[in-house]
């Protein structure tokens, strides 16, 4: 997990029907879960999250989805993510920033054009370093949660070699 991407996903194919692999999450949630989490189901969508007494700002979330397949087989598509809660704040304040990183650009830009004092280009830098902060910031809440992120991990692919 020590990749730089915001939110990790990975893939896994089965021979088994959607609702059978569906099955076999509860039972080894309710089962065989040293990690206690907790899941839910919703349509297609699995949830699984990390157990309320152990989570913290960066705990993340397994988003699960399923698909069929050309080749009539399942896909279970992963997803890692922090709670939509802290993902949603991150992206509202990068597209702020990047917003006010164009802004500065265009209005520096234009007061050059007009040769006065050109301020609109700190703006822009300003922005732009708030937005490499956000981005280290983000690396360092991952970071937090690579254990976490590990142990989900680990439980979908130990399911994966009981379904299998």
């Amino acid at each position: 997990m020590s990749d730089l991407r915001f939110r990790p996903r990975f893939q896994l194919y089965f021979k088994s029907e959607k609702e059978e692999i569906i099955g076999h999450i509860k039972d080894a949630l309710f089962n065989d879960n040293p990690a206690a989490f907790h899941g839910k189901v919703k349509h297609n969508h699995f949830t699984i999250r990390i157990n309320p007494n152990k989570k913290h700002y960066w705990s993340p979330v397994l988003d699960i989805s399923f698909e069929k397949t050309e080749k009539g087989q399942t896909q279970m598509r992963c997803l890692l993510a922090p709670e939509p809660t802290v993902w949603t704040l991150f992206m509202f304040a990068y597209t702020i920033t990047i917003f006010a990183a164009f802004l500065g650009l265009m209005i520096g830009g234009s007061q050059m054009q007009l040769k006065t004092d050109a301020w609109g280009f700190y703006l822009a830098t300003a922005a732009s370093f708030l937005s490499i902060v956000l981005f280290f910031i983000a690396q360092y809440g991952k970071k937090l949660a690579t254990e976490e992120m590990k142990s989900m991990q680990g439980f979908i692919y130990k399911l994966k070699d009981k379904i299998a």
